[in-house]
């Protein structure tokens, strides 16, 4: 789904933004509620060894929004960790709370609202201030038996940096070596064919005298990545520019043997159409034309009771990007509710609740240690990093697996 043909005046939704004192819950301020993410977190590169360890996570004049259901809340945690318990306390839907300080923690970000209050990610966005970005990185075991020792490879390295940076490639890894005045930018890939380790660093081959140094590369072997190529369904040649939903789905019960002498037009005529215009019963409005003042979406709750006729699909919404890509890894096409181009979340409010107005909808389908690799009804298929995926589907975290 996109929205960029409309144009709206949106009100300006008002909620209690409460910044929880220690060791009472006194609430003593009030505002708005950002209407967007103001400034552009950094990054975090954070190994998938670094799972089950809680790491922090800057936060500066940081806010969050909860983005649950209308007229419900979520519970406040006492800890982040597998022990953690309900405290008693719950946040509205559509409510702003400071945050003091964040973690990553088992696929989460959780965020501390002061004292032992805990909220994690799954129902809330980061609408004003910053928090680091987690960046999820994976790293292939590299079997050194003793100093400059060559080893083959077959993978590829992801370089994680500095954003708009990259590192010098070399012509050799001695201390002789004189740099090629080339470089790899940040959040880029590239095959690699050994590795050598000297001079207390691993440095890897591009082919050639080419050698980066690794403290920037994180190594992948070609088995821990996948790519299932789903072909695409273009949402505009079919006439539904609001069809991503749909389009989405077919793509992934195309690849699983399911409807496939079905095209778009066909699949769309079955899909549930909310009489209230609540995305949340069905699908709001048409996916042919642009509705003014209608959220032109379907979201999970509707979604997979919908595509459920037609095949097994499990709703996975919450899911963090490692969840994603086990499931991709199984072979299970993941539908992801994210931001067009994974631009940064747009919001505004409807009379149902808060919503994010550059919303769309793609197929996952491939993953390796950097990346996911989309089927997008709008552009097609291509690679994306898994840290630009996250900004994109933290809004929601709506994903469903096609088993």
């Amino acid at each position: 789904m996109i929205q960029k043909n409309k144009l709206r005046k949106c009100a300006v939704v008002l909620a209690m933004f409460s910044i929880f004192a220690t060791p009472s819950n006194e609430i003593f301020a009030k505002t708005k509620i950002p209407s967007t993410v103001k400034t552009k977190a950094k990054n975090k590169n954070i190994k998938l060894s670094d799972n089950d360890t809680a790491v922090s996570l800057a936060a500066s004049n940081a806010v969050i929004t909860v983005h649950y259901l209308p007229g419900y809340k979520i519970a406040v945690r006492n800890t982040y960790s597998a022990e953690r318990q309900n405290t008693g306390n719950y946040l509205p839907h559509n409510t702003a709370w400071k945050v003091f300080k964040a973690v990553y923690y088992q696929g989460h970000v959780w965020y501390n609202l002061g004292g032992n209050q805990w909220v994690s990610d799954e129902y809330t966005t980061v609408t004003s201030g910053t928090v680091e970005t987690p960046n999820i990185v994976s790293n292939t075991p590299l079997n050194f038996t003793g100093n400059d020792q060559l080893l083959s490879l077959n993978g590829i390295v992801s370089i994680h940096y500095v954003p708009n940076y990259g590192i010098m490639i070399w012509d050799g890894y001695t201390d002789s070596r004189k740099p090629l005045n080339r470089y790899l930018p940040h959040d880029s890939n590239w095959r690699v064919f050994s590795a050598i380790q000297h001079g207390g660093h691993v440095w890897f081959n591009l082919g050639g005298n080419q050698w980066i140094d690794g403290d920037y590369a994180y190594y992948t072997a070609d088995e821990d990545s996948k790519n299932m190529g789903i072909p695409y369904i273009n949402q505009y040649t079919n006439n539904a520019p609001y069809g991503c939903e749909a389009a989405s789905a077919l793509e992934a019960m195309h690849y699983k043997g399911k409807l496939t002498d079905w095209n778009l037009p066909q699949f769309l005529k079955t899909m549930p159409i909310s009489s209230d215009d609540n995305p949340y019963h069905g699908f709001a409005g048409t996916p042919y034309k642009s509705v003014s003042g209608v959220f032109q979406t379907i979201f999970p709750s509707s979604f997979v009771p919908w595509v459920s006729k037609y095949t097994d699909v499990t709703d996975i919404s919450g899911a963090s990007v490692d969840d994603i890509a086990d499931q991709v890894k199984k072979g299970n096409p993941v539908v992801a509710w994210i931001t067009v181009g994974f631009q940064k979340p747009k919001f505004s409010s409807y009379f149902w609740g808060a919503a994010v107005d550059n919303l769309h909808v793609l197929t996952v389908d491939g993953y390796n240690n950097a990346q996911f690799h989309v089927s997008d009804p709008m552009k097609g298929g291509y690679w994306i990093s898994k840290t630009q995926f996250y900004e994109a589907y933290a809004p929601y975290h709506y994903a469903v697996a096609f088993n």
